[in-house]
């Protein structure tokens, strides 16, 4: 969520941590997890993203919370909940200007996002169970996971999450936490948005994290700085005839965009936008209108969510491979008959993002051991 050395902690677990599967439900644009906190264990809901490392949950006392679905966890009800110190490497991991010391010597995080929600409270360690998606299986328990215990959160949260499990390439995040048992590996299919609430989709590490098959495309993961997050090279994107670069120069700058699955839209260079949004006028055949809250800026009056407008598709050439996106990808509903292109010229400090929206069905792979991502267009229903 960028619109927000590898650490390993000692765990122990119900079974092996690269069995980890779970399902992914969908709700107004962010892609979330059931899994619990503490002995005994709380559900929790959180809001997978690969764009951040840290996990978190509201946690009591709450000073400054929202409302959230669930019971909000109260760690001194559990028997595993431990604080870490100023002096722990946990501490240090965060970064010196997302901590900050109290008078108890217990590390305090502050941790804000792209679009500027936040959270700070407590660094601790924990017990966290994620739910199987197999009713054979108890599900996996994970100890001494370093999370954080959230006294103030405000910004975009909703009811909906009780947190976020941060998924990038830092030490803090679940996939470094988790370090060898996962052999870098893990993937995710998101359902579409308008299959929000009726379907799921699934999240897998280790080795059913691997995705296989015919019709699988494979860019190349760049590293670059900061560790967290996950940057991609693409060339440019196609309608039709029309090839639209990444650069008015026709140059491309290798790692030049970041794949979010906490970022809902996605955000390409002003240039690139604009060739985009051109291309797409000339061949949609349909009424142009406004979006009513000024966020969205090429929308087209629609009566069954734009599948009466002929939107064509787009490719997204990586490099590696070309990833044609359906509408689906590229045009949402924004409000009843009104349909908008998912993509937005980004603006400093914004960089270059590689949104959820565009992610959806397909079955997406992280390899960073084998230093790559890869995609497979998939039913994410039936995954």
């Amino acid at each position: 969520m960028s619109h927000i050395n590898r650490f390993k902690t000692s765990s122990s677990s119900s079974s092996s941590e690269s069995d980890i599967q779970t399902q992914v439900n969908g709700t107004r644009g962010a892609y979330v997890i059931e899994l619990s906190f503490g002995t005994p264990p709380v559900s929790q809901i959180g809001i997978i993203d690969t764009g951040s490392d840290l996990i978190w949950t509201q946690c009591q006392p709450c000073k400054e919370c929202y409302k959230q679905n669930v019971t909000i966890f109260d760690p001194s009800k559990s028997s595993t909940y431990k604080t870490h110190s100023c002096k722990s490497r946990a501490c240090y991991a965060l970064g010196i200007s997302q901590y900050y010391c109290s008078t108890e010597e217990v590390c305090n995080y502050y941790y804000r996002y792209g679009d500027r929600s936040q959270t700070s409270g407590d660094l601790a360690t924990e017990t966290i169970t994620f739910n199987s998606d197999n009713s054979r299986s108890k599900g996996t328990s994970l100890a001494n996971i370093s999370f954080g215990c959230g006294h103030y959160n405000s910004g975009l949260f909703n009811y909906s999450g009780s947190g976020v499990v941060g998924l990038g390439g830092g030490p803090l995040s679940l996939v470094s936490q988790l370090g060898s048992s996962i052999k870098g590996k893990f993937s995710y299919c998101l359902i579409p948005l308008s299959k929000e609430g009726n379907f799921s989709g699934k999240i897998s590490f280790g080795i059913n994290g691997q995705v296989t098959g015919e019709g699988v495309i494979s860019t190349p993961l760049i590293k670059s700085y900061p560790s967290t997050f996950y940057h991609l090279t693409l060339n440019g994107v196609t309608v039709g005839k029309t090839k639209i670069p990444f650069n008015r120069n026709g140059r491309t700058t290798a790692g030049n965009i970041v794949i979010d699955s906490g970022t809902t839209v996605t955000f390409l260079p002003r240039d690139m936008y604009s060739g985009l949004s051109s291309a797409l006028e000339e061949v949609i055949q349909g009424e142009k209108v406004e979006d009513k809250s000024g966020y969205f800026q090429l929308c087209y009056k629609s009566s069954n969510g734009g599948d009466d407008l002929n939107i064509p598709n787009v490719t997204a050439n990586f490099d590696g491979g070309d990833l044609v996106l359906k509408p689906s990808n590229t045009f949402v509903e924004v409000s009843e008959g009104v349909v908008c292109l998912a993509f937005l010229p980004s603006t400093p400090p914004i960089i270059p993002i590689f949104g959820n929206v565009a992610q959806m069905d397909f079955w997406v792979g992280y390899d960073l051991e084998g230093g790559h991502v890869s995609f497979k267009p998939t039913d994410c229903t039936k995954a």
